[in-house]
């Protein structure tokens, strides 16, 4: 269904709205610590606010299902950030967002008039790609709240109107009036697509998102003047949708979401096999039925190749490819055909070794294999290569290139069990292992809350595709 607003032209312009966004976007980290004792979960939410016809929208709620607030409080428990405000995690995120350094009092300014729920719409707006932004802030007092919001939002938030307890913010007045206005005629809760989408969903949890996916990453990248892959993903997806939620439960946070509307998705079911790794690996992706999407993709991106710089990055890639006898797409669709993982680990002193696993063998899988060991030989690289009963291994070393063809350790790992729970279903999957990380990246971390981000045990995402659309599943662990 196609957005039925219509804005008046705007000046394109950037956007100093930073603050309020970034409190709408982020809060859902720390959210469980609030309203211990409000545990309804009812009354009106920022869809019921906001007009249909939106592009995109996400909300937040801090006064979610009960269970929800239960599961948020536990996990919160794992954290000192959320603890040094006192359990209100509104004022910690303004602090940490630096209000307090940009002449906002928090305390005066913001929280005698905040609510427990934000939201934002991004509509259409004539004359211009870039979507406009609408606001939907809950409040408690609507004078202080006006103040407030042109205090906390300047210069962006010229227009305040309201509608049943909330503050809706916009660039002008006019087009603030304007969103309520059509928020009393047809509230986003009426949109027919939005309303399928996340009926299907469910439990909307302490953070939600909707929009269709395609417009969006349009307003964002042009295909005319995209690379080769944004530029097929836009027109691939343009009337698709996507939607998702984060939920809470005492030991992970999970993204669960869907997708709606992707005409004769290419990717065909099938097993992966990421839980044959190694268990000493640290990150690994895995995906099946790539050779289709790749075979669906070429034409649109061979277009978008053919109108770029013949000195342009993708099409020095391509020509020094078919120097080496790597023919494009036949080679890739070998290449990438079945199913494809990649694994990465670090050795004993600390290097990375990386390397491809890809099962379905075929004669062209193995010219490719053969062209790549021949280039990288040329070129003095190291480079490993062999096989699997079933396929063919691509690697950084030999060793290493032996080591994934032993089938071995992964699939016992409790973490990895936890953070991957749909994987018997699913065509991709990813898997990171932040213990093993955290050597590398820990130290650059600020040391104030660095013993917070040491909390985070493991990261795994799994999704399955189907003819019209799929579903998906990213969770975080926690120590």
């Amino acid at each position: 269904m196609e957005p039925d607003i219509q804005w008046p032209e705007r000046r394109r312009r950037r956007w100093p709205w930073f603050v309020l966004i970034a409190v709408v976007a982020s809060s859902a980290v720390a959210a469980g610590v609030y309203a211990t004792t409000l545990l309804s979960g009812a009354g009106t939410q920022p869809q019921d606010v906001l007009p249909a016809g939106a592009l995109g929208y996400v909300r937040v709620d801090f006064d979610p299902a009960a269970s929800q607030k239960m599961a948020f409080l536990r996990v919160a428990d794992k954290f000192a950030a959320t603890k040094r405000q006192g359990g209100d995690p509104r004022v910690a995120l303004l602090k940490a967002l630096g209000a307090d350094a940009r002449g906002v009092d928090v305390d005066r300014d913001v929280m005698p008039w905040l609510g427990d729920r934000m939201g934002m719409a991004l509509l259409p707006s004539n004359g211009t790609a870039e979507p406009s932004r609408v606001l939907a802030i809950q409040v408690t007092d609507e004078a202080a709240a006006r103040t407030g919001i042109g205090t906390v939002g300047k210069p962006w938030a010229k227009g305040i109107a309201f509608l049943d307890d909330y503050a809706i913010v916009a660039e002008t007045q006019p087009r603030a009036e304007a969103a309520v206005a059509q928020a009393r005629k047809r509230p986003l809760t009426e949109d027919d697509a939005f309303k399928a989408d996340m009926a299907a969903l469910g439990e909307p949890g302490v953070l939600s998102f909707w929009g269709y996916a395609g417009k969006l990453m349009r307003s964002v990248a042009e295909p005319a003047t995209s690379g080769a892959g944004a530029a097929y993903a836009v027109k691939a997806f343009d009337d698709s949708r996507v939607a998702g939620a984060l939920r809470f439960t005492g030991d992970h946070a999970e993204i669960t979401g869907l997708t709606r509307g992707i005409p004769g998705s290419p990717m065909r079911p099938g097993p992966v096999h990421i839980e044959e790794l190694p268990a000493s690996t640290a990150l690994a992706v895995s995906f099946s039925g790539l050779d289709e999407v790749v075979k669906g993709a070429w034409p649109d991106a061979r277009a978008v190749l053919d109108r770029q710089d013949p000195a342009g990055p993708d099409r020095k890639l391509v020509a020094e490819l078919r120097r080496y006898g790597v023919d494009l797409p036949d080679d890739l669709v070998a290449l990438v055909g079945g199913n494809l993982t990649f694994a990465m680990e670090y050795d004993r002193r600390g290097g990375v070794r990386a390397g491809i696993v890809k099962r379905s063998y075929s004669p062209k899988a193995e010219e490719v294999r053969l062209e790549l060991r021949r280039l990288y030989a040329d070129r003095g690289i190291p480079f490993g290569s062999g096989h699997v009963e079933d396929g063919i291994v691509l690697a950084s070393s030999q060793e290493y290139s032996n080591k994934l063809g032993q089938r071995r350790g992964l699939a016992e790992d409790p973490a990895f069990q936890e953070a991957l729970p749909d994987l018997a279903t699913a065509t991709y999957a990813c898997y990171l292992d932040l213990d093993r990380l955290e050597k590398r990246y820990l130290p650059y971390v600020d040391q104030s809350i660095r013993r917070d981000v040491a909390r985070f045990r493991a990261i795994g995402l799994s999704g399955r595709t189907g003819e019209q659309g799929g579903t998906f599943t990213v969770r975080l662990l926690l120590n």
